[in-house]
Parts: C-alpha cells; structure tokens; sequence
C-alpha cells in the first residue's frame, strides 16, 4: 500500500527511457570487455600477431657500401642499445661463415650443384625443434633451409628445367654434400636437411660447425654480426618502429604492421569502453533524476506518512525494494543479451576462420556487476539524503 502511494506519481515513459540508456550502456561495457578477451585470445594463437616477435634486423645498404664495398656490421655498443628499447626482450647475434662452401643435392638421379652460404644463430631463436640440431667434427652437418626456399624450387626452378618437385618429408630423407674450402684446404662432408624455418630467411647451421669451420676454414677476418634477430614482446610499440626507422635498419615491416593493426584494434575497444562508460555515467545521471523527480512529485504523500509516525527509512526501503528490482532486471537482460550476442559473435567469426572460446568469461558478469552495485550504491545515498530531507522539521 505504501509503495503504491509513493510511487504512483512516476513517469513510465521516462522511467522506461532511463532503463533503456542504463540497459545498452551497461551491454556496451559488457560486451567491450568480452571483445578483449576474445581479441586477446585470438592473438595469443597466432604467432604473427601477438605472442613475441621475431624480428630479422639489417643495416640499409647505400650506394657508399656499393662503390666502396665496406659491409655494415652491428657493433656492441649498437646491439646494447637497440636492447633498451621499449618491447625488445632479447637479440641474438648472426654468424656467417668465413669461407667458401658448395653443396651437391642428389635426388633421383640428378644433381644439383650450387655455391652456399651458412649463417647461425643461437639455439633458442630458431622455430623448429629437432634432437639432432648439433655437430661434432666427423658427423653429418645438419641445415635448416627456409620454407620460402623450398617453394621458390618446387614452383619456380623445377618446372623451367623438367626436375621434379618435392615434399618436405622427402627433402628431409635426401642426401646432400658439404664442401668446404679456404686456407688452402677442402673438405667435403656429408649433410642433411633438418628442417624448414618460417622465421629466419636464411640457411642456417648449428653454431658448433659454423665455429669449427671458420676457425680451421676461414679466409676472411672475423667481424661483427650483420643481421640480428631481435624478439619483441609487443610489435605495436611505435618506440620499436620508430629506433629501425631512426638508426637506418631494415626488417619485415609486414610483422610491425600487424603489430600496429593490434595496437589500432585495442585503441578501438578502449573507445567503445569509455563511451560504454559514458553511456552508463548519463544514466545514473538520469536516474538519479528521476529518483529526485518520484520524490518531488510524492512529497505529500511522503510527509503525511512521516506524520502519521512512519520512519524516514521504512519509506526509504520502498524506494530501495523498486529501484532494487530495476537494478535486477537491467542486470538480467544484459547478461541475457551478452549470452545471446556472444553465441552469434562466435558463429560470426567461426565463419571467417577464426573460433574463439565459447561462452562469455566470468570477469565480464563481474564488471556488470560491479557497475550495477555502483549504480545501487550512488541511487540509494541520493535517495536516503532526499528523504532525510523531507523528514526533518521545518
């Protein structure tokens, strides 16, 4: 009976208006959180996108190195800055081989003859995992080849000189001839394929053998490394771009692309969350207007139960029991609306190749939850302060 007093001055169409905006703030915070997540997710299992980088880094080459053929090496000092840079966790060093090699390729019959170079890098930044990726003088040389390498074979040189074309697996059971030469001596060892890098475009040796053969090898003096693979946690830092850009150096921009396209895509979602959260901020704001409006229009109604010796917070909990069961029915269709638009999301992207977890993560019911207790929290403190009001004595 009391409720129906006090509140039977209410505007429906506002009240109606208010909930809508509070209803599609709330989803929109909601559902921003739950596209970080997915996008998140998404990132993480492709490699190119935003689990740590592998960026192959070279000095530009200018037309000085060309007419004075002097080569651009990284020095240690250049290598200990390019570490301090923001997102770069590690960088591993290139060696290349000192001298001159040459390798026979038996497949069927035919032979393929070519001039070769070797470089190496450390264990840990290669992309492939084998047992065998070591050497001892006397054994076979293992050598990681670029997949790029092998189709540049299969679709270029194979069919314009009637070879025939070959799988990865086979290329891997074909045996190959090192030979090495400088200081005045040869030798030719035999050889395997290891495996296919996606990572490095380069033929790639263990370290051991690169080290043996320049030693006993080598006819050119040691220097510094030429290239270095430098690992960054987050390709979307423009500080990484910027230093290559700034000191000369070359890399894939295609990777930092992706990388910015990440940066783009969070920079989006934040957007969306902060209107989200302005959307929600106005309908409080409404709310609480309209909390103040209901009272107005029932201060009768209210001083003539404080009168006849009602409480202050009995009427009080009215208003909390009706704003209460709002709150709960906001909650309820957004939760319902994020269960639905999450399953159609999902086959929306699963369309396109991309599958994402199912359901709706738990911290996005949190952070609705948490807005609407702070939505409660800001109603009730407006609504106690008004009644508070109108019960003290004139």
């Amino acid at each position: 009976m009391i409720r129906n007093l006090i509140l039977a001055k209410q505007s429906y169409l506002q009240l109606t208006i208010v909930m809508f905006g509070s209803l599609f703030g709330l989803v929109l915070v909601m559902g921003s959180v739950q596209l970080f997540f997915d996008f998140k997710q998404l990132i993480v299992n492709k490699e190119d996108l935003v689990s740590p980088q592998f960026l192959v880094v070279n000095k530009r080459v200018n037309m000085m190195n060309t007419i004075t053929g002097s080569k651009n090496f990284f020095g240690d000092e250049e290598i200990r800055e390019f570490e301090q840079v923001p997102s770069v966790e590690k960088i591993g060093k290139f060696k290349a081989n000192l001298f001159k090699a040459k390798t026979a390729f038996d497949f069927m019959g035919n032979s393929v003859y070519t001039d070769m170079f070797f470089e190496a890098v450390p264990d840990e930044f290669l992309d492939i995992k084998t047992e065998q990726w070591s050497w001892q003088e006397g054994q076979t040389v293992p050598i990681i080849l670029p997949v790029d390498y092998i189709n540049l074979y299969n679709f270029g040189f194979a069919p314009s000189q009637g070879l025939p074309q070959i799988s990865h697996g086979t290329a891997k059971m074909a045996a190959l001839k090192v030979k090495v030469e400088g200081q005045g001596k040869q030798v030719e060892l035999p050889g395997r394929i290891a495996g296919f890098t996606n990572r490095i475009n380069s033929i790639l040796v263990p370290e051991s053998f690169l080290d043996y053969a320049n030693r006993n090898f080598g006819d050119a003096p040691s220097s510094g490394p030429s290239r270095i693979v430098v690992v960054t946690n987050d390709p979307s830092n423009t500080a990484l771009s910027d230093y290559i850009d700034k000191n000369g150096y070359e890399t894939n921009l295609e990777l930092l692309k992706n990388g910015k396209l990440n940066a783009i895509l969070k920079l989006i979602l934040a957007i969306v969350l902060v209107i989200g959260g302005v959307i929600v901020l106005l309908s409080v704001l409404g709310f609480v207007q309209y909390s103040q409006l209901l009272v107005n229009n029932s201060r009768y109604e209210i001083k003539t139960l404080l009168q006849l010796g009602y409480y202050h917070l009995d009427i009080l909990r009215h208003y909390m029991v009706f704003y209460s069961v709002l709150t709960g029915i906001i909650g309820i269709l957004g939760a319902v609306i994020m269960l639905l638009g999450k399953h159609y999301f999902n086959a929306f992207m699963l369309a396109r190749g991309f599958e994402v977890e199912p359901g709706v993560y738990m911290f996005v019911f949190i952070t609705g939850l948490l807005m609407l207790m702070c939505f409660m929290a800001i109603n009730s403190v407006n609504l106690y302060r008004m009644v508070r009001r109108l019960a003290k004595p004139e």
